[in-house]
């Protein structure tokens, strides 16, 4: 993989953030769009954890939020970010994961403009998507216990596997990701020993509780 990729593996509850650039030429801000309306948490997570603090760090590139699915149809947007609508695109991988296979495990910055940004920035940029992998989870985590509190509240109760049936279902769970990304590119097997441990998916931060919980 070119070192100009920015590798991101975002564990979220519900889906996965892929973000991409445009071909425009280098500049001092960036428009960026969610293909998600702002009332989703992946949206919200990725406005206020990495687009606001990324401004609020106040390095050599600002970033502006242009809109969601009012700015253009979220299936329809890579192709408005390739004609340079807009320079940012925050999305669910699985909008468009047959063209960007490597979606299902990294966030990939289109080469044009990854080249035409300084130095500066690109390290400013990759500072703040490492910054945002961890307080990301973080936030989607506190999110995601308020919502299960309003569901228990209305009388919705969990169903819970246990023992070796949770065990075999998570890790089954877990490793079918890779299956799919060995068939469809070539990236496979330098990603896989980088993001993921046997035993241990997608364990990046500490949560406060199991993934398996």
């Amino acid at each position: 993989m070119k070192p100009h990729k920015v590798l991101i593996a975002v564990a979220a509850a519900s889906a996965a953030l892929a973000t991409t650039m445009s071909t425009a030429s280098a500049k001092d801000e960036l428009g960026a769009v969610t293909a998600l309306q702002l009332t989703n948490t992946i949206a919200k997570s990725f406005v206020r954890n990495y687009l606001e603090a990324a401004n609020q760090a106040k390095g050599p590139v600002k970033i502006k939020y242009v809109g969601g699915q009012e700015v253009v149809p979220p299936r329809k947007a890579a192709n408005a970010l390739k004609r340079g609508q807009f320079d940012l695109l925050s999305c669910p991988t699985a909008y468009y994961i047959g063209t960007v296979p490597e979606g299902y495990a990294l966030l990939a910055a289109n080469q044009g403009v990854w080249k035409s940004l300084t130095k500066a920035q690109q390290g400013f940029l990759k500072a703040q998507a490492l910054e945002y992998e961890t307080t990301s989870i973080h936030w989607l985590e506190g999110e995601r216990a308020k919502e299960e509190k309003i569901l228990h509240a209305a009388g919705v109760k969990d169903i819970a596997l246990s023992g070796g049936t949770a065990e075999r279902y998570l890790d089954l769970a877990h490793q079918e990701i890779w299956t799919q990304l060995k068939e469809r590119s070539e990236y496979h097997d330098r990603l896989k020993p980088l993001m993921y441990i046997p035993g241990k998916p997608n364990r990046q931060v500490d949560i406060g509780r199991a993934l398996r919980q």
